[in-house]
């Protein structure tokens, strides 16, 4: 914009561009960037809530890409015929965050994941101040508040105020997506929750070490 006070911009991108996640890093090595990440049944159900022929992870059925089929084959599912919707959808959610987990685990990697159970708390306490060195003040805390108290994608019926579905999605889950998840999706899960342990150590490391030397200076 032409606001004389704006110095970032911030990207959005949708959960399918993840599989080109290589490009933006390599044309932006030294941004920042996330990646945010969510428990697999959620998520199922979230692309399934309008039945899973209809739905996104399913879409491309007819003309799956190579990385799909590989990770097909790699659970024992010799082709896109032999794997139910559920299996499909699962497999389209394990090619995105392997993309991403493959982007985060390389040396000197500039993103982090961030599990969606805790933000926004965690975007204002963290995130903004210890990834992406922005000063937040409390006008800011209070707008990111303010904002993510409602759907984001609300629209007629669905706007006002956000609630949690996570139980709710949990709930509803068939056996079959369940097991998807686990089969397809739990393992990568796992292994951000774990990685997203790794880098917010060091990220308070950092901070204390800073918080060390600004002392010494004094």
């Amino acid at each position: 914009t032409n606001d004389e006070d704006e110095e970032r911009v911030f990207f959005k991108f949708q959960s399918a561009t993840t599989y080109h996640i290589a490009d933006f890093v390599h044309a932006f090595p030294q941004t920042p960037w996330m990646f945010v990440y969510r428990d697999p049944v959620q998520v199922m159900m979230s692309h399934t809530k309008d039945g899973l022929k209809q739905a996104v992870c399913t879409r491309s059925r007819k003309q799956p890409p190579n990385s799909l089929l590989e990770i097909l084959n790699r659970h024992g599912i010799e082709s896109k015929r032999k794997a139910t919707l559920e299996e499909y959808c699962a497999a389209h959610l394990a090619g995105i965050v392997e993309a991403a987990t493959e982007e985060l685990d390389k040396p000197a990697s500039m993103g982090i994941p961030i599990n969606y159970a805790d933000l926004p708390q965690r975007l204002y306490e963290e995130i903004l101040p210890q990834h992406m060195g922005i000063t937040v003040t409390e006008t800011m805390v209070k707008r990111i508040r303010h904002v993510t108290s409602f759907y984001a994608k609300g629209r007629d019926n669905r706007a006002g105020i956000f609630h949690s579905d996570n139980e709710a999605k949990e709930d509803a889950a068939t056996p079959k997506i369940q097991k998807a998840a686990a089969t397809f999706l739990q393992d990568s899960y796992d292994f951000l929750k774990r990685y997203e342990r790794e880098q917010k150590a060091e990220l308070n490391a950092r901070d204390a070490s800073r918080d060390r030397q600004a002392n010494d200076g004094l």
